[in-house]
């Protein structure tokens, strides 16, 4: 489970707000603590929640990318890897009408002869 929690001080993005909205001219001073403090509850409530969230999604995102990019990748040498091993290997492509055609391939990929056959 991925997890993301931001640490900081909260004062300057507090006090960030309170300049924006002009907090410490506002009379009387039981309005401006009421203010203070829904700010206070705003910013711990909503808007560092939604940083948070966001970073976390954004994260998550590029971790599933990843994930998928080495599965794929992974994969790919799972299905370009020789079937039976590193070996010899007659492979045998089955036809009625244009023949069957065989072609043997040594361990290193090299085709060592070809072949169609009409049975």
């Amino acid at each position: 489970v991925l997890g993301l929690k931001v640490d900081g001080e909260d004062a300057a993005p507090l006090a960030r707000i309170e300049a924006e909205y002009n907090l410490e001219t506002i009379q009387p001073q039981a309005r401006q603590d009421f203010l203070k403090q829904t700010a206070k509850l705003f910013w711990l409530g909503k808007v560092r929640p939604s940083i948070e969230h966001s970073l976390l999604t954004e994260k998550r995102l590029a971790a599933e990318t990843e994930a998928m990019n080495v599965f794929a990748e992974n994969l790919r040498h799972l299905l370009l890897s020789a079937p039976a091993g590193a070996r010899t290997t007659l492979g045998v492509d089955p036809g009625i009408r244009t023949g069957v055609k065989l072609a043997v391939v040594n361990a290193s990929g090299d085709v060592l002869a070809h072949s169609t056959i009409y049975p």
